[in-house]
């Protein structure tokens, strides 16, 4: 059986609709050392308009990442024929991605008007980025790929304007463009980090807040402008793990907070698991569940995500990176371009490439009050001298 055929459909249930999502069987040997593509993303002082448009100008601080990519669950010499590549930059508060290709068979979304969110249709063309900032400093390589995955996986579909100008996709309007969110922690797929809240709709794409997407696609090609808040990189910093029998809240702690659990239901009766403090779950809140608390206290779970990236990045900081395009519908024959390639079968899998954050101008210093002072008394002496002449 070929590598392609090796891959299977998961529909997600969320919000009544299901979103069908290319998930690969990874049935291939442990990873072995393969090449991590490194990108510099440089600092800018004037943001891009997310517009779907390259103006003149405005994309000059980035350079288009080198090299064709290749095409994932095909061997590593197969490269991507469609010229998909990249560019990016950042701010103090935003990270910009201008996304083009030569790819040029897009379809128009079923209805931008009167379904301006639509869920993501992961069997049409759509282009997904993945993202870690990795603030935890895991691995980019482990023995198995499905362990120890954190990172924001980020889609839309690539469509083209009836009306033929750009689609603009926000939180509030989404041009009829399917968005699709995740926050990984600790596995390549689900939103234990909880980007966008508990109980987000996913492929409703809560978690986009303010990012901004916005896509001009025609017979010459696609563009798309993306920008990432800094401020929206807000997934959990830490999620449960495996937790305990004494771990009533099921935060990955056993702690004070369960001990008032028990305490509010001491001498309950008829329970049906272990929210209310009933430990060894024979029904009844009393003794015995006190001394599972004692015995477990201290326990901690909790797996740190590395994803809770808020504050901004420094110059010199490292993220990990992947982008990919699912050519469904538009180029079968190119199915999957990835930019950093590697011999696992999901893109979320590690090895991924990386993002070196570079360039921001040094804070001007600021003189101290003695200096200030000092030039104070210049400026005045060279004023008395003036008029004493």
């Amino acid at each position: 059986m070929s590598l392609r055929n090796r891959f299977w459909l998961q529909s997600l249930r969320a919000g009544g609709a299901l979103a069908a999502i290319a998930i690969a069987v990874a049935d291939v040997a442990p990873a072995k050392a393969q090449t991590v593509r490194n990108y510099n993303v440089q600092f800018t002082g004037t943001a891009p308009t997310i517009d779907g448009v390259v103006n003149a100008g405005e994309w000059a601080n980035a350079a288009t990442a080198s090299g064709s990519w290749g095409v994932l669950r095909e061997a590593e010499g197969e490269l991507d024929t469609d010229g998909n590549r990249f560019r990016m930059m950042w701010d103090a508060n935003n990270l910009y991605v201008l996304y083009e290709t030569n790819f040029n068979t897009f379809i128009d979304p079923v209805d931008k008007i009167g379904t301006p969110n639509p869920n993501l249709n992961f069997g049409q063309d759509n282009l997904n980025m993945y993202l870690d900032p990795n603030t935890d400093g895991g691995p980019n390589f482990v023995d198995n790929p499905e362990d120890n995955v954190d990172g924001y996986q980020f889609a839309f579909n690539q469509y083209h304007d009836p009306d033929g100008g750009s689609l603009t996709s926000t939180n509030a309007n989404r041009q009829g463009v399917g968005i699709y969110t995740e926050a990984h922690a600790n596995t390549p797929f689900g939103n234990q980090a909880n980007w966008g809240g508990a109980g987000a709709t996913l492929v409703g794409g809560e978690a986009m807040q303010n990012i901004v997407v916005s896509q001009r696609n025609g017979v010459s090609g696609g563009v798309a402008e993306v920008v990432f808040p800094f401020a929206n990189f807000n997934a959990d910093a830490v999620t449960p793990g495996t937790t305990d029998a004494a771990d009533f809240d099921s935060d990955g702690l056993v702690d004070g907070d369960d001990f008032l659990i028990w305490q509010r239901n001491l001498g309950a009766t008829g329970q049906t698991d272990k929210s209310t403090g009933d430990a060894n779950l024979d029904g009844n809140v009393d003794a015995a569940d006190l001394d599972a608390w004692k015995t477990a206290h201290g326990t901690n779970t909790q797996h740190i995500t590395g994803l809770n990236a808020t504050s901004g990045v420094d110059p010199g900081d490292v993220w990990f990176f992947n982008m990919s395009q699912i050519n469904n519908s538009g180029d079968p024959n190119n199915f999957l371009p990835i930019w950093n390639w590697h011999s696992q079968q999901s893109f979320a899998y590690r090895p991924h490439g990386t993002l070196t954050f570079l360039g921001a101008p040094a804070a001007a210093a600021v003189p101290e009050p003695a200096s200030l002072a000092l030039v104070a008394s210049v400026i005045a002496g060279m004023g008395l001298m003036r008029r004493r002449a």
